[in-house]
């Protein structure tokens, strides 16, 4: 380095201006990092609850498969004696 270049250059004990630069990059990316975690931490917490709400709704809101293919069986199986019914009326005629 030059006498005129050591002049220009800041300096803070041993740390030169790229150093500092770099010091307060990581601090700044430091608490970024923090935040975000908490951000998530907060989002984690925040969804746990709506799907801890959602549990209890859906029993209550929402037919169970086999009470449905029980519904969806006896249907059939009323259609077909309608049908049953129909086809011999229509054979009468």
């Amino acid at each position: 380095m030059t006498h005129e270049q050591e002049k220009t250059e800041f300096r803070v004990g041993p740390f030169t201006t790229g150093d500092l630069i770099a010091l307060l990059g990581v601090v700044f990316m430091s608490g970024a990092l923090w935040f975000q975690v908490n951000l998530m931490a907060a989002e984690q917490a925040r969804m746990g609850s709506r799907i801890s709400a959602l549990e209890q709704v859906v029993p209550n809101e929402y037919v169970r498969r086999r009470d449905y293919r029980e519904d969806v069986r006896e249907m059939k199986e009323r259609l077909r004696r309608i049908e049953t019914k129909v086809d011999s009326k229509a054979d009468k005629k």
